[in-house]
């Protein structure tokens, strides 16, 4: 919230030497700021600097007049979200108005540019609200997969090979719809589902054999359980049918990378509409596309840089590249653009879908709620006194 005085409404007199307008030059700090902030490097549009100011103190500047020095008899404050708008009558007559940031298309421009940050940013309404207030995505994964496929089909590109993780949906979706294209699975994927059951992890009694004992190791006997149990597997109908969709060897590795800077736009315990996903779909996209091939940072001596930690997975520690910091410059560009649109376009309404009606969950409790009443009645605390 800005709270420049540059913006100050009052009648102008040229003969009215007790007048001083406000400098357009901002007086030099004498804090711990940059000495290099003065009134010809201040940036202006959206880009300006804002500050969050207790309206106790912000009203400390409209006790008396600024251009009599009287007493400010008449204050009427209106706000509009993040703005406020301050209109003053002294024991003078003298009258003025001032807000906190400019009116753009008869928006606040403030106002605006929260809109624009907390959607550019990943955030949602609700957080920013529970953060102003002192501090569920549901998964379309067959219906959006579907969807995107069939966009990208629309717009001529060839897809030979759809390469996607162990899901039951999406495999029957390939089959029933797109038999021409050549299904794969991610071997991770498959391989994980195998080793774990109930999230427990099967692996041989015996510690590792060494080479010598797996010489003298005998074959299993064919009427014994472990036998039986290493055929169950090898012959396993849904195994078997799996490695049909791994011939190519394909991983969604890319695409793992891409979902965790998706999480940022659009985490999935909070549920958005399916305009709200695409936008933040799209974000995620120019933010993963701009940062894409980042090169590995080097040492002074122009080694590549290195960090190491500790894998759960494998029980060792392990070297991973570092690699350059992340740009979110587009973000900027995009700020640039919603000032713009509401320059040179007329804001209309957001078209909306019709309200979906919701399918509520069949509710866990076998029996009906008694009346409150009785509830109460049934209450007892451990700190009741008997």
């Amino acid at each position: 919230m800005s709270i420049s005085f540059e913006e100050l409404n009052v009648e102008d007199s040229e003969g009215d030497i007790s007048f001083v307008p406000l400098s357009d030059t901002p007086p030099s700090s004498s804090g711990s700021g940059s000495g290099s902030d003065t009134g010809s490097s201040r940036t202006s549009g959206w880009a300006g600097r804002k500050w969050i100011v207790d309206e106790a103190k912000l009203m400390e500047f409209f006790r008396t007049c600024f251009r009599c020095g009287g007493v400010i008899e008449d204050k009427r404050i209106a706000t509009r979200g993040s703005q406020i708008r301050v209109q003053w009558t002294c024991l003078s007559g003298h009258s003025g108005e001032w807000a906190s940031c400019e009116d753009q298309s008869q928006i606040a421009r403030n106002n605006l540019l929260v809109c624009a940050a907390t959607f550019l940013t990943g955030a949602t309404y609700t957080t920013i609200r529970e953060w102003a207030d002192i501090i569920n995505i549901q998964v379309t994964e067959a219906s959006g997969f579907e969807r995107g496929l069939n966009h990208l089909l629309s717009l001529g590109v060839d897809v030979g090979v759809m390469a996607t993780d162990r899901s039951p949906s999406i495999w029957k979706i390939m089959r029933e719809s797109y038999a021409n294209i050549r299904h794969e699975y991610d071997p991770w994927h498959v391989n994980k589902t195998k080793w774990e059951e109930n999230g427990q992890e099967y692996t041989c009694f015996h510690p590792p054999l060494t080479e010598e004992m797996q010489k003298k190791k005998r074959w299993l006997q064919q009427d014994s359980s472990a036998f039986r149990a290493l055929k169950d597997l090898v012959l396993d109908q849904t195994l078997l049918r799996d490695l049909r969709q791994m011939a190519l060897f394909k991983h969604t590795g890319s695409l793992e990378v891409f979902h965790n800077v998706m999480l940022k736009y659009a985490p999935k315990t909070l549920h958005f509409t399916y305009d709200s996903m695409r936008a933040r779909t799209q974000l995620a996209v120019m933010d993963h596309n701009m940062n894409v091939g980042r090169t590995q940072k080097t040492t002074q001596e122009g080694n590549p840089r290195y960090k190491y930690s500790f894998s759960k997975a494998s029980q060792q520690w392990v070297a991973k590249p570092v690699y350059e910091t992340t740009s979110q410059d587009f973000l900027k560009d995009l700020m640039d653009d919603v000032l713009k649109m509401t320059e040179t376009q007329r804001l209309e309404p957001w078209p909306r879908p019709p309200p979906r009606h919701r399918r509520l969950p069949q509710n866990i409790a076998p029996c009906p709620r008694p009346e409150v009443s009785e509830l109460l009645a049934q209450r007892h605390s451990r700190f009741q006194q008997l």
